[in-house]
């Protein structure tokens, strides 16, 4: 399988979020040691390190960073998945992006706190709670 993370469940655990945290983590931990592919879009790097840089400062951000790209892959994306994010009516452009990104990645699940946002897209999309429920517990 491959899964496609969206950037607020890599914030989740950055900043551990409180009750968001155990479900993301959980997630995140699976994906990791098991043998399915994980994805991230390119441009999730950056806001993460914007956000965490503010939060948790430059070498924390950074060393979650390093940690994460050691085993996720970047979901491959070009002029045409931007162009195409663009003529989609989408309250939210950066989650367009995301769902573009994991449609050229070939994900089987997206993963995200924001269900709704995604409704876009023929992947099916599992909040952490469902993604657990569904395929780890």
């Amino acid at each position: 399988m491959r899964v496609f993370v969206d950037t607020n469940i890599l914030l989740d655990v950055a900043l551990r979020r409180g009750e968001f945290f155990g479900a993301s983590m959980k997630c995140l931990s699976w994906c990791e040691e098991t043998s399915h592919e994980t994805f991230i879009a390119w441009h999730s790097i950056s806001n993460l390190f914007y956000i965490a840089n503010r939060s948790s400062g430059r070498e924390v951000a950074l060393e979650y960073i390093e940690d994460l790209v050691s085993w996720v892959d970047i979901a491959p994306a070009t002029k045409r998945e931007v162009v195409k994010a663009l003529s989609e009516p989408s309250k939210d452009f950066e989650d367009t992006l995301q769902m573009r990104c994991a449609e050229s990645a070939g994900c089987d699940a997206l993963i995200t706190r924001n269900p709704n946002d995604f409704k876009l897209t023929q992947i099916p999309v599992f909040s952490p709670l469902d993604f657990c429920a569904e395929f780890i517990d």
